[in-house]
């Protein structure tokens, strides 16, 4: 039984639980497009063992080309792109990111999951704890969530989509007035990256309150 089956009262806002519940493409897509979902930084020198860099020109190329397929929407050919060079460079925190957001893109959230954990062991960053988190609130595993959210916080904690998973979390949990203010958060903290999605989760949640809960 997942954690969302536990919340005492929670029917009552059915609709505010759908609303938080379901991994939007479109809005994935325009986070990439701000920068909350890109690269990973630079591995440090003695992460690989001095790879020579001509071995690793087919894989940074694949890495783009297979971003580029995704922002596009051709996700079947980015992920056939990305896997082919898996093999060449298996611990690569990049390649992995690549390849766990096509997977994310395409509904595969089993290997999408997986990939991403992965990534994460090897290289620990916000966005990938919130990618998790996101995939976690899905599928109602909203404490793993929480604990995901803060890994992500401890990690760059003026990462404005933290705050917009965590106002999804909260809404989850059947506390919306909570969530409202933990978008309004996301904003305050990150007003050039968060302010869109905060505001359009905002409006969404406040109309979705009145029908729930008229006057």
């Amino acid at each position: 039984m997942n954690d969302q089956e536990w919340l005492p009262g929670a029917h009552s806002l059915a609709a505010v639980v759908a609303f938080a519940r379901r991994l939007d493409p479109e809005a994935l897509r325009r986070l990439e497009s701000l920068g909350y979902v890109g690269s990973i930084p630079d591995a440090d020198v003695n992460d690989q063992e001095l790879l020579d860099p001509k071995d690793m020109m087919p894989v940074m190329h694949a890495i783009d080309r297979a971003n580029g397929l995704a922002t596009a929407g051709r996700y079947d050919e980015a992920l056939a792109i990305i896997k082919d060079v898996v093999p060449l460079s298996p611990q690569d925190p990049k390649v992995l990111l690549t390849l766990a957001k096509v997977y994310l893109y395409l509904d595969r959230l089993e290997e999408a999951e997986h990939t991403f954990r992965t990534a994460n062991a090897l290289r620990p960053t916000a966005r990938i704890c919130i990618f998790l988190a996101q995939i976690m609130l899905a599928d109602g595993r909203l404490t793993e969530a929480a604990q995901l959210l803060d890994q992500a916080e401890t990690l760059e904690p003026l990462h404005g989509g933290i705050y917009l998973a965590r106002g999804d979390l909260f809404a989850l949990q059947g506390r919306p007035e909570e969530a409202i203010a933990t978008y309004e958060h996301a904003e305050e903290v990150d007003p050039y990256r968060a302010s869109r999605e905060a505001r359009s989760r905002i409006a969404r949640l406040r109309e979705i309150l009145s029908i729930v809960q008229p006057p």
